[in-house]
């Protein structure tokens, strides 16, 4: 049943973005993205899918990245880095 809600999400995730793109599309009169590949490129850009550990609460995600990557940056907004140090 998750399977199938994940799945589910993603067709309308992707089914979303195909919405703006169109819309974009017939406003600017361009054909830079055509529909024919529409679902292959929101696939290839959203693969971004990683293990995790599911019983993992968002704090402990968080420390757990700073412990592996510390000089990282976590956050950033117009010209202000934080990392995680």
């Amino acid at each position: 049943m998750h399977n199938d809600s994940v799945e589910i999400a993603k067709k309308a995730r992707i089914m979303s973005i195909s919405s703006v793109l169109e819309a974009a599309r017939e406003e600017q009169g361009t054909n830079q993205f055509p529909p024919s590949n529409w679902e292959q490129q929101l696939a290839t850009w959203n693969a971004t899918e990683q293990e995790y550990p599911i019983d993992a609460c968002v704090p402990h995600l968080v420390a757990m990245q700073a412990a592996t990557t510390p000089d990282a940056v976590a956050i950033s907004q117009d010209n202000q880095i934080l990392n995680y140090c």
